[in-house]
């Protein structure tokens, strides 16, 4: 499942994302066993890393 969502992740890199879209897809086939025990220990304990509950919100006026 992560396999297929780093797939399809779009090229652009989120400007508050420290890694580029394009290492990650490049580098995830030697880290998706890392990463992967990184995500299920976040769910298992119900931690979230501080670093990663940054959000950037834009208003777009309607028309």
């Amino acid at each position: 499942m992560i396999r297929k969502v780093v797939s399809e992740l779009k090229p652009s890199t989120c400007s508050l994302d420290p890694i580029p879209t394009p290492f990650l897809k490049n580098v995830f086939n030697y880290l998706s066993e890392e990463l992967l025990c990184i995500v299920n220990h976040s769910l298992f304990t119900g931690t979230f890393p501080d670093a990663l509950k940054t959000a950037r919100q834009t208003t777009y006026q309607k028309k």
